[in-house]
């Protein structure tokens, strides 16, 4: 198992595989970062979600067919990008506020607002 691993990081370390990568990136980083701005909530998750695919593409790339291997790292990006969204929604609180439910201060008796603070 750990000779499996010493050929795989000798290969990444091959001139191709940094030209198979920088390629990769300059030709399809628009559209890849488009699938990404779709699932995701804002910009910077969707970068989040970019990096985290290349991540994956970069430790996979030995065994990636280099025909289908865009298509490939678009799904990773889809899945990554629903990834990050759903970690973001659990770390929001489940309840909605509804402001409009809230007296705001200035509507609020005094003796509640000095209760209060």
């Amino acid at each position: 198992m750990a000779a499996r691993a010493v050929q795989r990081r000798a290969r990444r370390s091959e001139p191709g595989t940094d030209a198979r990568v920088s390629q990769l990136v300059a030709r399809h980083e628009r559209s890849l970062m488009r699938v990404a701005r779709h699932w995701s909530l804002c910009h910077d998750d969707a970068l989040d979600a970019y990096q985290r695919a290349l991540e994956i593409y970069v430790r996979r790339l030995d065994s990636l067919d280099p025909a289908t291997e865009i298509a490939w790292l678009r799904v990773v990006v889809k899945h990554e990008a629903l990834a990050v969204r759903r970690a973001r929604a659990e770390s929001l609180p489940e309840k909605e506020v509804d402001f409009d439910d809230q007296a705001a201060e200035a509507q609020r008796p005094v003796d509640e607002v000095l209760a209060s603070r």
